[in-house]
């Protein structure tokens, strides 16, 4: 149906939004060293600089192979400490690279971290946060249809977005995906206001998200009832235009062909009757000729 084809193409804006910011992770880590950016003043420059390249960038740090903030550049307070019991660097130290939800913080933020393996000494992490309002507005960008919402929850179903009608950050989805698969795919629910929506789903190929986009089912029917009545109304008024100027014109044709027709007459080569004599008189039928 068209909803999940709506939440397939906002789940690739989303992904291709996540998946730029990692390549930024990636070439600060790659170009500058564990050294240099386990210097707090040298990291503020950067993220001044990440922020202007690539806009939703909350804060910066830098964290060693323990889970040890070893530098940070941002609005909180955790330079110097231990995230190693923390969920969010037990699932970054076990993956690449990868988008955490976490509110540990001072504040709910997602998480992105780049692990950087040396053969020469042990694995470091690039971390950065983004607000979970970056995403929730990446979510409505102008032209889109404002009758849907589109919010994001974790295969869990856990919502990781506000949502007008299913709740705060953290609550349960009141219904599971049937479908275990990557598809992308529709169900019809009840929010938690008791009405009736239809619900889109797309999953993450990179992340441990869902994207979500919701529609009520009234307004659904509504739309596509109105729809119906446009795109008669449309063929009627085609119809009856198409029938008059198929008149016209075919009556057109009709009065120059006629007006050409009377030009030609007086062109005609005109018989003259030949005076009788004797020689060119008809012959008895009696006497013969």
């Amino acid at each position: 149906s068209g909803i999940d084809v709506e939440a397939e193409r906002v789940r690739q804006d989303y992904e291709l939004f996540l998946q730029k910011r990692l390549s930024g992770l990636r070439s600060l880590a790659a170009f500058y060293g564990f050294e240099h950016l386990s210097d707090s003043g040298f990291l503020a420059e950067r993220l001044q600089i990440l922020k202007e390249e690539f806009k939703g960038f909350e804060d910066l740090g830098v964290l060693d192979h323990r889970g040890l903030m070893r530098s940070y550049a941002g609005p909180y307070s955790l330079e110097e400490k231990d995230f190693s019991k923390s969920f969010w660097f037990q699932q970054i130290s076990r993956e690449k690279s990868c988008c955490v939800w976490t509110s540990d913080d001072a504040q709910p933020l997602f998480i992105l971290s780049v692990r950087v393996d040396s053969a020469k000494s042990e694995s470091w992490y690039v971390r950065a946060a983004i607000l979970p309002e970056v995403m929730a507005t990446l979510a409505s960008p102008p032209g889109r249809d404002t009758a849907m919402e589109v919010l994001l929850t974790n295969r869990s179903g856990i919502l990781q977005t506000p949502s007008i009608r299913f709740g705060p950050i953290l609550n349960k989805l009141p219904f599971h995906f049937e479908d275990k698969s990557e598809n992308s795919g529709s169900i019809e629910t009840v929010d938690i206001h008791g009405e009736k929506v239809q619900v889109g789903y797309s999953r993450f190929r990179e992340f441990d998200y869902v994207l979500l986009t919701v529609r009520s089912l009234l307004e659904e029917k509504t739309a596509w009832s109105l729809f119906r009545k446009e795109l008669l109304l449309i063929l009627l008024v085609s119809g009856v235009l198409i029938y008059f100027l198929s008149n016209r014109l075919a009556g057109a044709m009709i009065q120059r062909i006629q007006q050409a027709d009377k030009k030609k007459r007086p062109c005609l080569p005109r018989t003259r009757t030949q005076p009788q004599t004797f020689f060119n008189r008809p012959p008895c039928r009696r006497c013969g000729p």
